[in-house]
């Protein structure tokens, strides 16, 4: 999924124009913009990319929608914080896995997530 993601989807939103942000952990995709039509644009290239090169079957009831507080990875994200889900109060693995990989791949502190 990264190799997809860093190879296809990243540069395909840079020609494509879009100032949207994408990321994703395991198999959920977050996909961050400043207005929602830059967001739904981002959102139909990305699934473009997982469902006609990737073979990725979207489920279609899971996107939601946008708003100002998105559930992605056990954490709820608003503007510029973030916070666990009141439900999960606990480090999720894909959490754990991030931060550890950042750990071993001495990746520089990127603040909040």
């Amino acid at each position: 999924m990264t190799t997809i993601m860093d190879g296809d989807t990243n540069p395909a939103l840079a020609r494509a124009g879009s100032k949207a942000s994408v990321m994703h952990v395991q198999d959920d995709i977050l996909i961050a913009s400043c207005d929602i039509d830059a967001g739904d644009r981002a959102f139909i290239i990305v699934t473009d990319i997982l469902q006609r090169r990737a073979g990725f079957i979207v489920n279609c009831v899971k996107p939601q929608p946008p708003g100002k507080v998105a559930g992605f990875c056990g954490l709820q994200l608003c503007a510029k914080i973030y916070r666990p889900t009141p439900s999960r109060r606990e480090f999720t693995e894909a959490t754990y896995t991030v931060a550890l990989n950042d750990s071993i791949n001495c990746n520089p502190n990127r603040g909040k997530r």
